[in-house]
């Protein structure tokens, strides 16, 4: 019995290691600087302290808020793109708080154009001639129902001067389909949908309107 005993405890010890060692590993993701930047090897330079110094006028770009149920680090999927029903990844995850990240990508994009302005994260106390203020209104993985999903991003952002006046607001959004057997094919995807989004802010922002150095806005 005593022999038959171990024998039973040393099988159940086996089953739970091996159960425990086959539960996935969370992983952490991050977008990354988008292909078309100018940063070369994947090097990529603090925003504050990239910006050519003949830039002008100085713009900075605030944290944006995240709407429920996108403001945590689980990775939020909808099975339909019209179901009212979330569910999350428990394995995939944003490394930082995605108003965070937004908000990092967005400087880095603003900041890129030799002619454009001196973009940096807002900072209490400083004096800017433009702020760029948001939501983060969606963030989410679509299946699609033939196997192939897609990635969603949509803001609201607006644009203050100096002194808070409404300068521009857009709803503006990036998405993404394709096939991805791992979190990080589903985040690749995402990344795309951001550097989608990330072109049509400089876009409408790169507007000569909105160029003006004068802090009152046109």
């Amino acid at each position: 019995m005593k022999r038959l005993s171990w024998w039973r405890l040393a099988t159940t010890a086996l089953l739970l290691a091996t159960a425990c060692s086959a539960v996935p590993e969370i992983r952490y993701f991050d977008l990354t600087q988008s292909a078309t930047s100018s940063a070369v090897n994947g090097d990529v330079e603090d925003p504050k302290i990239s910006a050519a110094p003949s830039k002008s006028p100085h713009w900075a770009v605030a944290e944006l808020a995240v709407d429920p149920p996108y403001d945590q680090d689980r990775l939020v999927y909808r099975q339909t793109a019209t179901s009212s029903e979330v569910g999350f990844y428990e394995f995939t995850r944003w490394a930082a708080p995605l108003g965070q990240i937004l908000q990092r990508e967005l400087v880095r994009r603003l900041d890129e154009p030799q002619d454009f302005a001196y973009v940096e994260a807002m900072e209490m106390g400083h004096l800017y001639h433009r702020v760029l203020r948001g939501r983060v209104l969606q963030a989410e993985e679509v299946d699609q129902g033939d196997g192939s999903i897609t990635a969603r991003l949509r803001l609201d952002l607006e644009l203050e001067d100096g002194d808070g006046g409404l300068c521009w607001r857009g709803e503006i959004a990036g998405q993404a389909s394709g096939h991805a057997k791992d979190g990080a094919e589903v985040m690749a995807l995402f990344q795309r949908a951001a550097d989608h989004l990330l072109g049509e802010v400089e876009r409408q922002l790169t507007a000569p309107s909105l160029l003006q150095e004068a802090p009152g806005c046109p």
